[in-house]
């Protein structure tokens, strides 16, 4: 990452044509009015605010040979000033002839950027952070919003929720900006606001349980800590606009916090100028994004932790039998998004009432396997276990493996592809009413892997191996 060397000038209430009454429509005179010039930058109304007197605009920094899409959002709290003229500031220094820079040059040439400086512009000029109706339009979204009951989301409270998601216009404007240019490969969404309510230096936010580039975004975060101590990458489970946009978009996009003072009085050209570089480099971070396809999620491992308890006094009975019989109704199947190395570790609690010898397969496959079939898996039994038991309880270890490939899609009947991962648990045992399951807990890892032979089974008695067969090596 490289720094951002620049001097950026105050934007101080008073300073450089910026008014000291928070004039909304001023404000925007002061800087951001100055770069449109119909070819690069263009402006436009979204729609009227709440109180229906302010306009609401959007600001399309626009190249002509345009790669991707990236919109800003400041002001949806009114009262968080900083984001509105940083983010203005940041945009000047792009319209610049001279930007001596190597990433911003490529945003400049490649990236569009769509701002929107104040979605809340009533409280903007009113020093408030709701809008006219009194409601926090960050937790008037549709992300978790049934969800979000804590008593400051109710009427005539802080986090006033509204009477519905999206019931706000202002909401409702910057939902159909996204609306209309996702298609235009809109790759990320970032939301800006000031520190008021955390004693907190600089926090990002991002919704706790949805895909996002959160390795990067940390690395970035770190960059810029003054007190670590201090800096919070949190996850968040609020109705706020840059959860619902990642979670319905499935495009990464975050909510950016800066506290103000930490660098100078205020606003002024230091603080600006540390706001700017850190804007800078998020912004970066998301120019490097390809598209709005990219499934970045596909390449990060993760686990399933599958849990089966008895629903009777006995449990479920293993049948007497020369064979395996699987269990009824336990069973699990999830599609492959790409090559993965799959690991299978649990344990099953069984009782015995009679001595007898238990055998258990735990049987990980993949439909139209050649190689890793469920028939397969019958005929190898590279994962089985024989127990001879007495009578008593037990905790029984299981573990199998496969080299799992990317699920496919199968129309025609005589051309099947490697489909679905699949998992069943099969016993057996020589004496009747002998054993029950209990319960049982297993964890499946998923490991992306490149690599042609991704998961070896070695036969070290005969010093071969036994997966994969065949293969030039």
């Amino acid at each position: 990452m490289k720094k951002i060397n620049i001097n950026i000038k105050s934007t101080n209430f008073g300073d450089y044509d910026i008014p000291l009454n928070r004039d909304y429509e001023k404000s925007l005179d002061a800087i951001l009015n100055k770069l449109v010039d119909n070819k690069y930058v263009s402006k436009r109304i979204l729609s009227k605010d709440s109180s229906n007197k302010y306009n609401i605009y959007s600001y399309d920094f626009k190249p002509i040979n345009y790669e991707k899409t990236i919109v800003l959002i400041s002001g949806i709290h009114g009262n968080e000033y900083t984001p509105f003229f940083g983010v203005a500031r940041f945009l000047e220094l792009l319209c610049k002839e001279d930007v001596n820079h190597e990433e911003l040059n490529y945003i400049k040439n490649k990236v569009r950027l769509i701002f929107v400086p104040s979605v809340n512009p009533w409280g903007f000029e009113n020093d408030s952070r709701n809008n006219y109706n009194d409601v926090d339009l960050n937790r008037n979204s549709d992300y978790l919003w049934e969800e979000y009951n804590s008593l400051k989301s109710k009427k005539g409270q802080i986090y006033y929720k509204g009477e519905s998601p999206f019931s706000e216009i202002e909401m409702k404007s910057i939902k159909k900006l996204v609306e209309d240019v996702y298609e235009d490969n809109l790759v990320g969404l970032i939301d800006l606001h000031n520190i008021i309510s955390v004693d907190a230096e600089r926090i990002v936010y991002y919704p706790r349980f949805v895909d996002n580039y959160l390795g990067r975004f940390i690395d970035t975060l770190k960059k810029f800590n003054s007190n670590e101590n201090r800096t919070i990458f949190g996850s968040s489970i609020s109705p706020v606009f840059s959860n619902y946009v990642c979670e319905r978009y499935k495009i990464p996009a975050l909510c950016l916090e800066w506290r103000e003072n930490l660098h100078g009085r205020g606003r002024d050209k230091n603080d600006m100028s540390k706001y700017v570089e850190f804007l800078g480099n998020f912004i970066i971070e998301f120019a490097k994004i390809e598209s709005n396809t990219e499934a970045y999620a596909n390449t990060q491992p993760f686990n399933k932790f599958l849990i089966w308890n008895k629903s009777d006094e006995d449990g479920y009975r293993v049948l007497k039998s020369n064979n395996y019989i699987t269990m009824e109704n336990v069973s699990y199947s999830i599609p492959l998004k790409r090559n993965y190395i799959v690991n299978l570790n649990g344990n099953i609690k069984i009782k015995v009432k009679k001595s007898c010898t238990l055998s258990i397969l735990p049987c990980l496959y993949q439909v139209c396997s050649k190689e890793q079939s469920y028939k397969k898996c019958n005929e190898n039994l590279w994962f089985s276990h024989d127990i001879h038991l007495n009578e008593g309880e037990y905790v029984v270890p299981i573990t199998a493996t496969v080299n799992g490939f990317h699920t496919n899609y199968n129309e025609i009947d005589n051309l099947k592809r490697v489909g679905n991962l699949e998992f069943l648990l099969r016993f057996k045992t020589n004496v009747v009413s002998s054993v029950y399951i209990e319960n049982f807990k297993i964890n499946l890892t998923f490991i992306p892997s490149d690599k042609g032979i991704a998961t070896e089974v070695l036969d070290l008695n005969n010093n071969k191996s036994l997966f994969p067969k065949d293969v030039k090596r």
